[in-house]
């Protein structure tokens, strides 16, 4: 699992840090099945099989008009898909899904 805080930006740190460690509202709002854990998120990247977070996180940043607090490596129908958490300016949480090996927006929550 990677997590993100900024200590400036949009929102406190302490508001970023309470909603990227409390996790989705119900597993009906998170859009993916098993994450992976970090260390096997980071040995799929290293392996070429996903690509490092840093070149999808201003793509999730600007489809969801936030900041990124959140993100992780899950699988979905089979595929990998990054799942990142933004807060979006106006204040609301949004899952952003993106495809781990091309960056390409799946859609949004």
């Amino acid at each position: 699992m990677f997590r993100y805080l900024s200590l400036g930006g949009l929102v406190p740190a302490a508001v970023l840090t309470a909603l990227s460690l409390s996790g989705p509202a119900s597993s009906q709002d998170y859009p993916a099945d098993g994450c992976l854990p970090r260390r096997e998120a980071i040995a799929t990247v290293l392996n070429g099989r996903a690509i490092p977070l840093r070149h999808i996180r201003g793509t999730a940043e600007q489809a969801a008009r936030g900041e990124m607090i959140n993100a992780e490596l899950c699988y979905r129908g089979g595929q990998l898909v990054y799942v990142v958490t933004v807060l979006s300016v106006t204040g609301k949480v949004v899952y952003v899904s993106l495809n781990a090996t091309n960056g390409q927006v799946i859609g949004t929550r």
